[in-house]
Protein backbone atom coordinates (compact mmCIF):
# COMPACT_ATOMS: atom_id res chain seq x y z
CA UNK A 1 0.00 0.00 0.00
CA UNK A 2 1.47 3.52 -1.08
CA UNK A 3 1.97 6.56 1.29
CA UNK A 4 -0.60 8.66 0.52
CA UNK A 5 -2.89 5.19 0.69
CA UNK A 6 -2.23 5.12 4.54
CA UNK A 7 -2.79 9.07 4.82
CA UNK A 8 -6.10 8.43 3.63
CA UNK A 9 -7.04 5.20 5.72
CA UNK A 10 -5.90 7.36 9.05
CA UNK A 11 -7.72 10.61 8.25
CA UNK A 12 -10.98 7.94 8.25
CA UNK A 13 -10.11 7.25 11.38
CA UNK A 14 -10.16 10.61 12.48
CA UNK A 15 -13.31 11.83 11.23
CA UNK A 16 -15.32 8.13 12.50
CA UNK A 17 -12.77 8.22 16.27
CA UNK A 18 -14.59 8.76 18.84
CA UNK A 19 -12.23 12.04 20.13
CA UNK A 20 -12.87 10.88 24.28
CA UNK A 21 -11.99 7.41 23.80
CA UNK A 22 -8.26 8.32 22.72
CA UNK A 23 -6.72 4.71 23.79
CA UNK A 24 -9.22 3.37 21.27
CA UNK A 25 -8.37 5.65 18.40
CA UNK A 26 -4.80 5.38 19.29
CA UNK A 27 -5.02 0.93 18.90
CA UNK A 28 -6.62 2.02 15.81
CA UNK A 29 -3.97 4.30 13.98
CA UNK A 30 -1.34 2.18 15.32
CA UNK A 31 -2.93 -0.57 13.40
CA UNK A 32 -3.08 1.48 10.05
CA UNK A 33 0.73 2.64 10.25
CA UNK A 34 2.35 -0.40 11.19
CA UNK A 35 3.76 -1.51 8.27
CA UNK A 36 4.83 1.78 7.50
CA UNK A 37 8.01 2.97 6.69
CA UNK A 38 9.63 4.54 9.63
CA UNK A 39 10.83 7.80 8.26
CA UNK A 40 6.54 8.40 7.40
CA UNK A 41 6.23 7.29 10.86
CA UNK A 42 8.29 9.73 12.34
CA UNK A 43 7.14 12.68 10.26
CA UNK A 44 3.19 11.83 10.94
CA UNK A 45 1.54 13.56 13.21
CA UNK A 46 -2.36 13.17 13.74
CA UNK A 47 -4.72 15.84 15.17
CA UNK A 48 -7.27 15.18 17.28
CA UNK A 49 -9.80 18.42 17.20
CA UNK A 50 -8.77 21.58 16.07
CA UNK A 51 -6.54 24.05 18.37
CA UNK A 52 -7.45 27.88 18.35
CA UNK A 53 -4.59 30.34 18.41
CA UNK A 54 -4.21 33.04 20.90
CA UNK A 55 -5.97 35.26 18.45
CA UNK A 56 -8.52 32.59 18.67
CA UNK A 57 -9.08 32.29 15.18
CA UNK A 58 -9.03 28.88 14.42
CA UNK A 59 -6.14 27.00 12.56
CA UNK A 60 -6.63 23.65 10.02
CA UNK A 61 -3.25 22.89 10.13
CA UNK A 62 0.07 21.91 12.53
CA UNK A 63 1.80 25.12 13.47
CA UNK A 64 4.42 25.52 16.51
CA UNK A 65 4.03 28.56 18.50
CA UNK A 66 6.36 29.59 21.26
CA UNK A 67 4.90 30.59 24.74
CA UNK A 68 7.58 31.46 26.48
CA UNK A 69 6.94 29.50 29.59
CA UNK A 70 9.14 29.44 32.32
CA UNK A 71 8.18 26.34 34.28
CA UNK A 72 9.44 23.19 34.29
CA UNK A 73 8.86 19.57 33.32
CA UNK A 74 6.96 17.32 36.42
CA UNK A 75 7.13 13.07 36.40
CA UNK A 76 3.48 12.25 37.23
CA UNK A 77 3.55 9.07 36.88
CA UNK A 78 4.96 6.28 35.28
CA UNK A 79 2.85 3.21 34.08
CA UNK A 80 -0.12 6.09 34.51
CA UNK A 81 -1.63 8.70 32.53
CA UNK A 82 -3.59 11.93 32.20
CA UNK A 83 -7.29 11.16 31.32
CA UNK A 84 -9.50 13.02 29.13
CA UNK A 85 -11.71 14.18 32.38
CA UNK A 86 -8.72 15.87 33.61
CA UNK A 87 -7.06 17.36 30.93
CA UNK A 88 -8.49 17.60 27.05
CA UNK A 89 -6.29 16.25 24.46
CA UNK A 90 -5.14 18.24 21.87
CA UNK A 91 -2.83 16.57 19.83
CA UNK A 92 -2.08 12.82 18.75
CA UNK A 93 1.69 12.50 17.69
CA UNK A 94 3.65 9.37 16.40
CA UNK A 95 7.27 8.70 16.20
CA UNK A 96 8.33 10.57 19.48
CA UNK A 97 10.43 10.58 22.31
CA UNK A 98 9.85 11.62 26.18
CA UNK A 99 12.47 14.95 24.49
CA UNK A 100 10.70 15.48 21.65
CA UNK A 101 7.40 15.07 23.29
CA UNK A 102 8.69 17.74 25.52
CA UNK A 103 9.42 19.96 22.42
CA UNK A 104 6.21 19.79 20.96
CA UNK A 105 4.20 20.70 24.30
CA UNK A 106 6.49 23.42 25.00
CA UNK A 107 6.16 24.81 21.39
CA UNK A 108 1.82 24.45 21.25
CA UNK A 109 -0.13 27.14 22.59
CA UNK A 110 -2.21 25.35 25.26
CA UNK A 111 -0.26 22.59 26.03
CA UNK A 112 0.90 22.07 29.42
CA UNK A 113 0.93 18.41 30.09
CA UNK A 114 1.55 15.43 28.63
CA UNK A 115 1.61 11.17 28.01
CA UNK A 116 4.02 9.74 26.25
CA UNK A 117 5.71 6.57 25.21
CA UNK A 118 9.06 6.91 26.29
CA UNK A 119 11.01 4.64 24.17
CA UNK A 120 11.93 5.86 20.83
CA UNK A 121 9.02 6.11 18.06
CA UNK A 122 6.20 6.20 20.72
CA UNK A 123 3.53 7.92 20.72
CA UNK A 124 2.68 11.68 22.38
CA UNK A 125 -0.64 12.76 23.43
CA UNK A 126 -0.59 16.74 24.22
CA UNK A 127 -3.19 17.75 26.93
CA UNK A 128 -4.17 21.09 27.84
CA UNK A 129 -5.28 21.11 31.91
CA UNK A 130 -6.57 23.75 33.98
CA UNK A 131 -3.33 24.02 36.41
CA UNK A 132 -1.56 21.84 37.22
CA UNK A 133 -2.63 17.87 36.62
CA UNK A 134 -3.56 15.82 40.04
CA UNK A 135 -5.15 13.08 38.34
CA UNK A 136 -3.52 10.23 36.72
CA UNK A 137 -4.97 6.38 35.86
CA UNK A 138 -3.32 3.26 35.33
CA UNK A 139 -1.40 2.68 31.77
CA UNK A 140 1.07 0.57 30.81
CA UNK A 141 3.95 1.90 28.59
CA UNK A 142 3.22 5.96 29.64
CA UNK A 143 4.12 8.42 31.45
CA UNK A 144 2.62 11.32 32.80
CA UNK A 145 4.25 15.40 33.11
CA UNK A 146 3.04 18.47 33.48
CA UNK A 147 4.42 22.04 33.61
CA UNK A 148 4.89 23.27 36.91
CA UNK A 149 5.56 27.47 37.55
CA UNK A 150 9.18 27.46 38.91
CA UNK A 151 8.63 28.84 42.35
CA UNK A 152 7.84 28.65 46.16
CA UNK A 153 5.53 29.30 48.65
CA UNK A 154 5.96 32.01 50.93
CA UNK A 155 4.19 33.36 54.47
CA UNK A 156 3.58 36.80 53.97
CA UNK A 157 2.08 37.41 57.35
CA UNK A 158 1.02 35.68 60.02
CA UNK A 159 -1.72 36.52 62.36
CA UNK A 160 -3.23 37.92 59.40
CA UNK A 161 -5.46 37.34 56.31
CA UNK A 162 -6.55 38.46 52.98
CA UNK A 163 -9.69 40.04 52.17
CA UNK A 164 -12.38 39.91 49.30
CA UNK A 165 -11.41 43.28 48.23
CA UNK A 166 -8.08 42.78 47.47
CA UNK A 167 -8.19 39.19 46.63
CA UNK A 168 -11.26 37.38 44.92
CA UNK A 169 -12.04 33.92 46.88
CA UNK A 170 -12.39 30.77 44.71
CA UNK A 171 -13.13 27.96 47.41
CA UNK A 172 -12.83 27.21 50.83
CA UNK A 173 -10.88 24.11 51.36
CA UNK A 174 -11.91 22.22 55.06
CA UNK A 175 -9.81 19.35 56.51
CA UNK A 176 -6.51 19.82 55.11
CA UNK A 177 -3.31 21.25 56.08
CA UNK A 178 -0.86 23.95 55.37
CA UNK A 179 1.04 21.39 52.60
CA UNK A 180 -2.29 20.32 51.31
CA UNK A 181 -3.49 22.73 50.70
CA UNK A 182 -0.66 24.90 49.03
CA UNK A 183 -0.99 21.17 46.62
CA UNK A 184 -4.20 22.23 46.13
CA UNK A 185 -4.21 25.64 45.12
CA UNK A 186 -1.13 24.61 42.65
CA UNK A 187 -3.32 22.11 40.84
CA UNK A 188 -5.42 25.39 40.14
CA UNK A 189 -4.91 28.08 37.42
CA UNK A 190 -7.14 30.70 39.08
CA UNK A 191 -4.89 30.06 42.65
CA UNK A 192 -2.41 32.00 43.40
CA UNK A 193 -2.62 32.54 47.47
CA UNK A 194 -4.40 31.65 50.49
CA UNK A 195 -5.44 32.06 53.98
CA UNK A 196 -4.61 29.59 55.76
CA UNK A 197 -6.32 28.95 59.52
CA UNK A 198 -4.14 27.23 61.54
CA UNK A 199 -5.90 25.11 64.84
CA UNK A 200 -9.16 24.63 61.72
CA UNK A 201 -7.34 23.42 59.41
CA UNK A 202 -9.55 25.11 56.87
CA UNK A 203 -8.10 27.02 53.95
CA UNK A 204 -9.47 29.99 51.40
CA UNK A 205 -8.19 30.54 48.13
CA UNK A 206 -7.44 33.52 46.86
CA UNK A 207 -6.51 34.76 43.33
CA UNK A 208 -4.39 37.70 43.25
CA UNK A 209 -3.21 39.91 40.91
CA UNK A 210 -0.02 40.64 42.51
CA UNK A 211 2.61 38.52 44.80
CA UNK A 212 2.52 40.97 47.39
CA UNK A 213 -1.12 41.55 48.64
CA UNK A 214 -2.19 43.73 51.35
CA UNK A 215 -3.27 41.41 54.09
CA UNK A 216 -5.01 42.65 57.44
CA UNK A 217 -4.71 41.53 61.20
CA UNK A 218 -6.44 38.54 61.78
CA UNK A 219 -5.80 35.98 64.48
CA UNK A 220 -5.17 32.28 64.13
CA UNK A 221 -4.39 33.24 60.53
CA UNK A 222 -1.11 33.04 57.91
CA UNK A 223 -1.40 34.40 54.73
CA UNK A 224 0.74 32.01 51.88
CA UNK A 225 1.66 33.12 47.97
CA UNK A 226 2.97 31.71 45.10
CA UNK A 227 5.57 33.79 44.40
CA UNK A 228 7.46 33.02 40.58
CA UNK A 229 11.58 32.71 40.49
Amino acid sequence: MTSSCYILLVVALVVVANARDLSRFEQLARRVLQDSDEGMVDNFKLRTHKRKHMDNSEEGFYVFNKRGDTGSWTKIGSDQAIPDSECPNMELAFGTDLKTCEEYCTETVGCNAFNVQPQAHGSCVLRQCDGFPTVVNPYKGYDAYGMKDNGKWVRIATESAITDDVCDPTSIIYGKNTAECQQICESRSSCTAFNMEIYGKQCVLRNCKTDSPKAQAKANYDVWVWKKS
